[in-house]
């Protein structure tokens, strides 16, 4: 019978996972690297189509802004992916998609996320609409949003990207 819920059972817990590595180590089922004490092998993958893709934006940063980086570590890993020159990525924020734009207005690292994403060649654009329905200033309130980044309805941008080949993406 197991130990009743208390002090007895966290070593009683701790004990059987131990058992439990040092079984399959020993039957070499589970390698050191396996268990955390190592890297992953180093891979070889070939190289990627150029690709074309629109990043659909609508929800904010979530707690602690987890979000918005979430969004900007997969963009980036796609275009590392794919390569430079080799991805045309369009971003169109709506909704409560704009916020980063917002947020990065005051966090440095979002904005340098950002700026460098555009310099490899990532387009950010938001929707005319969300700016009128919220009464956004880009210019005050977001980071690097000018005439040329703002679309008219952001619906309507995605569905036009599409319609040309763009893939759809809401991350």
């Amino acid at each position: 019978m197991l130990a009743k819920p208390g002090k007895k059972a966290v070593p009683l817990a701790v004990g059987l996972v131990c058992a439990l590595l040092i079984a399959l180590l020993t039957a070499g089922r589970l390698t050191l690297a396996q268990a955390g004490t190592g890297s992953p092998p180093a891979l070889h993958f070939d190289a990627y189509e150029p690709q074309k893709a629109v990043y659909h934006v609508t929800s904010g940063g979530g707690w602690f802004g987890r979000e918005h980086t979430h969004l900007l570590t997969v963009l980036r890993n796609h275009m590392n992916a794919v390569g430079p020159g080799f991805l045309d990525v369009r971003v169109v924020m709506q909704g409560d998609g704009v916020d980063l734009m917002i947020a990065a207005r005051k966090d440095a690292k979002l904005a340098e996320a950002i700026d460098r994403l555009i310099a490899d060649g990532a387009t950010f654009v938001v929707c005319y609409n969300t700016l009128v329905q919220r009464r956004i200033d880009p210019a005050r309130d977001m980071h690097r949003v000018s005439r040329e980044e703002i679309v008219g309805a952001g619906v309507a941008e995605v569905t036009q990207l599409v319609a040309k080949g763009y893939v759809y993406l809401r991350i």
